[in-house]
């Protein structure tokens, strides 16, 4: 059986429920299917955007959806390592 995955079905979401952030898979007239839990990841990111400089205390970042729903994620240090 020869399995084609488009780029075009996969999609990014937040579980409402607890927040956490998903890479689903979505194809039209199917079901949603969460595929990974990728919060970490994106968190790890941002940090790392934070450790970079040394300078910067937090990092915004927002994402604006088709829909036109506007999501800000905010990570910030709050407190130093020792």
């Amino acid at each position: 059986m020869k399995v084609v995955l488009n780029p075009k079905h996969f999609h990014i979401r937040a579980k409402a429920d607890d927040g956490t952030i998903w890479l689903t898979h979505e194809k039209h007239l199917e079901p949603i299917r969460p595929i990974k839990d990728v919060t970490n990841d994106v968190l790890l990111c941002l940090c790392a955007d934070l450790s970079a400089g040394g300078e910067t205390k937090m990092v915004e970042r927002s994402v604006k959806f088709s829909d036109g729903f506007t999501c800000k994620i905010t990570v910030e240090i709050v407190g130093d390592a020792e």
